[in-house]
């Protein structure tokens, strides 16, 4: 499994609607190869780290070359946005 992960800065007050527009996003991916799982992690006040899943880097690059759904966050980020991809694995468990 891959995930791309990109952590966000949000300028104040607009957390919200960063979530509202990942809302929006999210389906669109789903017409890319390998796509998985999309998720939206609030990790402060402004902050947030975006995870996008998928199969193989391949299929993340592939993605990531075509859209730039980020780029349309412009008027709501305070800095760029922080990019990184992993290989990882992924153990999925129930819960009791």
């Amino acid at each position: 499994m891959h995930v791309r992960v990109t952590e966000i800065k949000l300028r104040p007050g607009v957390m919200e609607e960063a979530v509202d527009y990942g809302k929006e996003v999210a389906p669109q991916l789903k017409k890319y190869k390998g796509f998985k799982q999309l998720a939206f992690v609030q990790t402060g006040d402004d902050t947030a780290t975006i995870l996008a899943f998928f199969e193989t880097k391949e299929d993340g690059d592939a993605a990531a070359a075509d859209i730039q759904y980020i780029g349309h966050m412009g008027d709501l980020l305070l800095a760029p946005p922080v990019r990184r991809s992993h290989e990882v694995p992924i153990y999925f468990l129930e819960s009791s």
